[in-house]
């Protein structure tokens, strides 16, 4: 009696949605509006799922009305509550598919030619704010990380990479380099730009527009308009110690007037000018701490090359120890040319007398001549 009954009831039911509704018994897939429905559930024209009257979810075939209806996509629509309707101005938001195009797309119309929120390419690329990504993620726009503190990752199949972070409630922007960036093993710091546009290069706290800690190769010239200072406080020194001999060692250095093999360090970008300095291996044979052997410069070939640098400002205390070594030499010569002008003064002083008494003598024999005469 219950299989009569049952039987019945799809009967009555396929009369009813003769049309509209189909059931096929070899399969049980169910069709709307299609007669010969191939999946479980095959339906042509739009799905609405109608909470209220104010959320809606359409699936699409062929798309016969918004503003594209010449484009073959499917897709999802979301209306938002409070927007009631089927007009153009209604708040709404796709999720389409386009055949053509092998694309996903999300946006707050049908429309997706230009100016799309998001798009999901097949081969994996996303794009936000552009239909064509080009690269795994493409935006085109501003993107914000809104957090006190946010990270953004650059990882490599080797586990190494860079990471920006933001702290301080963002005041911050710290670029680090990892061993591993899923752990952050191995971090070290690169770079930290405060939002008082203080940089430091080797340190996360600068406290002046450019600080550096660690060396700085520079190709080309450096121009400041201000003083060059160098840390020289008697605070921070220990083992202080005269320097001896500078005038010899100074009088050993060779000074020349040369130009750059630019053709063989091009990496380099040496001047063409001619200048004046020089030569580090004569300097090291005279003192070895004012030249460096850790400058790494990419000679012609591509090879790493150690080239030898000259302190030129420390040799300046050398220059000045010589001037004083050279000063102590005149003061000496002075004190010997002021005895011994002394000394001439004296003889001359004696010579005067001498030639005095000598002729006051002649004078006195002179007038004794005459007196015998008469």
């Amino acid at each position: 009696m219950k299989n009569i009954i049952f039987i019945t009831s799809v009967i009555f039911f396929s009369i009813n949605l003769n049309a509209q509704l189909t059931v096929d018994t070899n399969n049980g897939n169910v069709g709307v509006k299609n007669s010969s429905p191939e999946e479980a559930l095959t339906i042509n024209g739009n799905t609405s799922i109608n909470n209220s009257g104010t959320r809606y979810l359409y699936f699409n075939n062929t798309w016969t009305g918004g503003l594209s209806n010449t484009i073959d996509k499917n897709g999802i629509r979301w209306q938002t509550p409070g927007q009631t309707g089927g007009g153009l101005d209604s708040l709404r938001y796709y999720m389409l598919y386009n055949y053509g195009q092998d694309k996903l797309f999300f946006d707050n119309n049908d429309d997706y030619t230009d100016g799309v929120a998001m798009s999901i390419k097949q081969s994996g690329e996303v794009g936000i704010g552009t239909n064509d990504p080009l690269n795994p993620l493409h935006v085109n726009g501003d993107a914000l990380f809104n957090s006190n503190v946010g990270n953004l990752k650059f990882g490599f199949p080797t586990g190494n990479g860079f990471g920006y972070a933001t702290t301080g409630g963002g005041t911050v922007l710290i670029m680090n380099s990892y061993t591993n960036t899923s752990t952050e093993a191995g971090s070290s710091n690169i770079f930290t730009l405060q939002n008082d546009g203080d940089l430091g290069l080797g340190t996360t706290s600068p406290d002046y527009k450019l600080e550096v800690v660690g060396d700085i190769g520079v190709s080309g010239d450096i121009y400041v308009s201000g003083q060059h200072l160098g840390l020289s406080d008697q605070r921070v020194k220990k083992d202080i110690e005269d320097i001896s001999d500078a005038l010899e060692k100074v009088l050993e250095m060779s000074p020349v007037s040369y130009k750059f093999k630019t053709e063989e360090y091009p990496a380099l970008k040496l001047s063409t000018d001619t200048q004046f300095g020089l030569i580090a291996q004569e300097v090291e044979d005279i003192i070895p701490g004012l030249v460096s052997n850790n400058g790494k410069f990419e000679s012609m070939d591509g090879s790493d090359t150690n080239l030898k640098a000259v302190n030129y400002v420390e040799i300046i205390p050398f220059l000045i120890s010589a001037i004083h070594e050279l000063n102590d030499k005149i003061e000496k010569k002075d004190a010997v040319i002021a005895d011994n002008l002394k000394e001439y003064d004296q003889l001359s002083a004696r010579l005067d007398a001498l030639e005095a008494m000598i002729s006051s003598t002649g004078n006195l024999n002179q007038n004794a001549s005459v007196a015998e005469n008469k």
